[in-house]
């Protein structure tokens, strides 16, 4: 007699296999036909000779497999044409395919070859009917059902929407989901149930790899495919406990109510069942039943309830607690009775604040306890008995704050500030139309709060009795409730601000790029300087300004152009004497007696003496892996107090990647990953100059991108950095701007590396210069900073040089672009508060006519000047018809091409694409915060050694 084998080792044998190489399409899966034979698995095994190491023990002849449905890229079901696989379960396998009727990609579910085939195709056709009717946001949309002869065999397959993103169950392989994603994919999940329930359509197979989580939310897919049956098959159920049953029972056993189980009519309130059982993995990391066997599993589900849910997720609050434990009621008449009323207590949850466990009437609190409630605030999440009874004063606790719904964080910056209680943190976000705002987390609260009001928000910090939130617009200092309201104007300041200080006396230190650090009263006035630029080091700014405890003295950096002058420095009200404290590469924070700071990557902390300006090696690390951009730029990306610390791990990199008008990704360069900025594209568009920020040094280079060879080369090593590259005419010189004499001047070097780079053009009076355009031999158009404040200049080159103002204002003007026949100028203006593209006559004069609508900026005009392209706010490319005569210029309704996700200041700051001649291909920078915006890390009790120390 044939041994019988080891099925479930030939399915693991196979499921490694695949996992080592996805890209070979296993062609075989374990089953119970007699279709195949041991001859099957050795040819499997000497093409995938890897696997055989996963078998204790040899297949034995005779063994059984099944041939699985397998498409190749290029074959057609109808007319859907096979791109390739997307995945494989228990019910078939899903392709990315290509509808080539209406040219859209959609994805096809074919189900596996089963002797009840024909069976399932009549009931899946039935239920398609049904689900087709459902069209929901957080439920994937079934286009069509069709039938087509696969190996021979009639097949059923669906055809349904194709949602980008990440499943469930491949994010949870990664460990529990931090609360507020937790809840927001718990709130999307029962927003599909009450859809789906509305219409008399039960899941009956809700399982984590049933939830695709996307950029806008999650999604619930392969509804109606798992309909159970109403008894088990016999001997073992064949319920695999990662996949749905292809016999028997049609489900996954982890997430199956006890009354699938034992074979009575189901209702709506097995999906909440379920429900509890995904929520309570996504907030655990562990299934909320298991067992070695099938058996064991069955037994789990239908004796047992899973472990105490504090036990393995302690910061989860008691209401969460309820809600999962009702969801997993054994009885469907103990749980939930409606989706509606899980999703009502969901959507409460995440909008007010847990409420605390009152603790036993025969207690009463008295004052410890008081003080503990209100470092209960401190732990996130955590109820005042879960807090005492679990939590030790200095246990670390760390969690995640994402950028709430329909926002993202500001790319590659540090603006965010604990408060001064520990309490909460204030950050600000971006909206879908680019516009800026704080928002408010309380760390006993579970989603974040809008503070009304603060549109145009930069760089908050708290005042010391954290009621009220300074921060910086464009040009203003502006303070506002912390609840919201209607802000201050505290005073004028002009861009490039590089954050304040508060103390207690009601004084407000601040920066600003290019400028000491000042002061202003926290009731408002005019600014005045409390530092001074030292000339001899070559110092450029003093920026990030934090007080010492005692509110007199305070830390500020001040970058030099010499890079080994950039140093930490200690200043004190009522003197502008400064003494240098350390050699430093960015801002620091002042916690009681400890210096938190950034140090290639390092987040520690020192124990610093201000009256010995001596700060201790590091003592503590509270994280590491934190990169940021250039603290000149935009600061370390971290915010600390006494008890929490608050950071982002953003990564500065981006890619170049060519679009077509209809925002189709042609190519991408394939060169090193970099952040890169100011990207300029040569007039034979075969090459493309490039900034682009040194990791080791936080120092800007050029770099010259070959889109032919794919190669990348270094034009310009400054020690004092290189800027914004622009090409000559001819192609053969790219001129920049650099900070090598202490200011910021425009230099030009030739293309081909060859020679020294030359100064063009000397900055007066440290004034700040970057190139914008050079259309042509004799002209050079460049942007003048003075004191924060931007306008337009013309070089004229030749045997001696020229310079005159083409816009000199109020307003901010920058970004300049002649037209290909240099008679029309497109430039980025602030004169109306934002910033919007016009169109102005060459030479400045005349009047000027507004091209944007609803703000822009990074105007790019077509070859033959009858277009112009620009970003709007929320990341649109944006393209405007342009008529011009000798004297005149009409442009037309500015009409969206595709959106590129940049956003922000990132729009004003840095040139971010470019466009070729004919109007039809654009390079994008697109950074990897654009594509997906990194959670803000909170840590508690970040200084628990030091804490010990204290309490000895």
């Amino acid at each position: 007699m044939t041994p019988r084998p080891d099925w479930e080792r030939v399915s693991h044998l196979f499921q490694q296999a695949l996992e080592l190489a996805p890209e070979a399409r296993l062609p075989f899966v374990a089953a119970r036909a007699d279709s195949a034979t041991y001859a099957d698995v050795a040819s499997l095994l000497e093409i995938y000779p890897m696997a055989e190491g996963f078998l204790s023990t040899p297949v034995a002849p005779g063994a059984v497999l099944r041939r699985a449905t397998h498409l190749q890229p290029g074959e057609r079901l109808g007319p859907f044409e096979i791109l390739g696989c997307a995945g494989r379960g228990g019910m078939g396998e899903v392709y990315r395919a290509r509808d080539t009727r209406l040219g859209r990609d959609v994805a096809v579910k074919v189900l596996s070859n089963r002797n009840d085939a024909a069976d399932d195709g009549e009931r899946l056709e039935r239920e398609a009917r049904a689900i087709a009717q459902l069209n929901h946001p957080r439920i994937s949309t079934l286009h069509d059902v069709g039938s087509a002869t696969i190996d021979g065999v009639a097949t059923t397959y669906l055809v349904m929407e194709l949602v980008d993103g990440e499943t469930l169950a491949a994010r949870l392989r990664r460990g529990p989901l931090p609360l507020d994603q937790a809840l927001a994919i718990a709130c999307d999940i029962a927003e599909a149930l009450v859809a789906a329930h509305a219409a008399n359509i039960v899941h009956r197979d809700l399982k984590p790899a049933n939830v695709m989580v996307t950029r806008s939310g999650a999604k619930l897919l392969d509804f109606g495919l798992a309909r159970p049956r109403l008894a088990l098959a016999g001997g073992s159920s064949g319920v695999s406990s990662g996949e749905t049953n292809r016999t028997g029972i049609v489900g996954t056993l982890p997430y199956m109510a006890p009354e699938q189980l034992r074979g009575v009519v189901d209702d709506a309130r097995s999906d909440l069942f379920a429900f509890g059982a995904v929520l309570y993995e996504m907030l655990t990391g562990n299934r909320a039943f298991d067992g070695e066997s099938d058996a064991d599993l069955i037994k789990a589900v239908l004796e047992h309830d899973p472990p105490p849910l504090p036990g393995r997720a302690p910061l989860v609050p008691s209401e969460l607690d309820r809600i999962v434990s009702t969801c997993l009621a054994k009885d469907p008449d103990e749980r939930w009775q409606t989706a509606r009323d899980l999703q009502r207590a969901l959507q409460w949850l995440r909008r007010d604040k847990p409420t605390a466990v009152a603790p036993p009437t025969s207690r009463r609190l008295r004052l410890p306890a008081i003080i503990a409630a209100a470092f209960a605030f401190v732990l996130g999440f955590v109820g005042l008995r879960e807090w005492r009874s679990a939590v030790p004063p200095a246990h670390r606790i760390t969690f995640s704050i994402p950028a709430p719904e329909g926002t993202t964080f500001p790319r590659g910056t540090a603006e965010m500030a604990v408060s001064p209680d520990d309490t909460q943190l204030v950050f600000v976000a971006l909206n879908t139309d680019g516009v800026r705002r704080l928002w408010v987390r309380r760390f006993d609260a579970v989603g974040s709060r809008l503070v009304e009001g603060s549109e145009d928000a930069h760089y908050p910090f708290w005042s010391p009795d954290g009621s009220s939130i300074a921060y910086f617009t464009h040009n203003k200092l502006k303070r506002i409730a912390a609840g919201g309201g209607v802000p201050q104007v505290l005073c004028d300041v002009v861009m490039g601000t590089r954050g304040g200080t508060w103390n207690r006396d009601g004084v407000i230190l601040f920066s600003s790029f290019g400028s000491p650090i000042q002061r202003v009263a926290d009731t408002g006035g005019a600014p005045v300087p409390v530092t001074e630029l030292n000339q001899s080091r070559q110092e450029l700014a003093h920026a990030w300004p934090v007080f010492l405890p005692d509110g007199k003295r305070f830390l500020y950096l001040a970058f030099s152009n010499d890079p080994a002058q950039t140093a930490l420095f200690q200043g004190s009200l009522g003197t502008r004497s400064t003494q240098r404290v350390a050699a430093a590469e960015s801002n620091v924070a002042i916690v009681g007696s400890s210096l938190v700071a950034l140090n290639k990557g390092l987040l520690t902390a020192h124990t610093y003496d201000p009256e010995r300006l001596q700060i201790q090696p590091p003592r503590s690390t509270m994280a590491e892996g934190v990169e940021s951009d250039p603290p000149l730029r935009s600061g370390a990306p971290f915010s600390a107090t006494r008890r929490v610390v608050a950071y982002r791990s953003a990564s500065p990199n981006s890619r170049l990647i060519w679009f077509d008008r209809s925002g189709r990704e042609i190519d991408s360069f394939a060169g090193p990953p970099g952040d890169y900025h100011h990207p300029a594209l040569a007039p034979d568009e075969r090459t493309l100059a490039v900034e682009k920020t040194d990791p080791a040094t936080g120092r800007h280079t050029i770099w010259t991108l070959d889109f032919a060879r794919g190669a990348t080369s270094r034009l310009i090593a400054d020690a004092a950095g290189a800027h914004g590259p622009a090409w000559s005419p001819d192609g053969r010189r790219v001129i920049f701007s650099s900070n090598r004499l202490a200011g910021v001047d425009l230099y030009v070097a030739d293309a081909d590396g060859t020679g020294a780079a030359r100064l063009l053009l000397r900055s007066p009076e440290r004034n700040g210069l970057s190139i914008t355009h050079w259309p042509r031999a004799g002209l050079v158009v460049y942007t003048v900073s003075r004191k924060g404040q931007k306008d337009l200049a013309i070089l004229s080159l030749g045997a001696t040089q020229k310079t005159e103002w083409l816009l000199d204002s109020a307003a901010n003007e920058e970004q300049a672009q002649l037209s290909p026949d240099a008679k029309w100028l497109a430039f980025t203006s602030d004169e109306s508060g934002a910033p919007e593209v016009y169109v102005v006559e060459a030479r400045g004069s005349g009047p000027r006519r507004q091209v944007s609508t609803r703000g822009g900026a990074q105007a790019h005009w077509r070859g033959d000047g009858k277009e112009l392209f620009y970003l709007a706010p929320d990341g649109r490319l944006m393209a405007v018809d342009v008529t011009t005569t000798t004297e005149t210029v009409e442009t037309g309704m500015p009409r969206a091409l595709f959106a590129t996700g940049i956003t922000g200041s990132f729009l004003e700051r840095f040139n971010q694409f470019v466009v070729t001649r004919d109007g039809e291909r654009f390079l994008v920078n697109i950074s990897d915060e654009d594509i997906k915006s990194s959670p803000i890390t909170v840590v508690v009790n970040w200084d628990n050694a030091a804490d010990a120390t204290r309490r000895r």
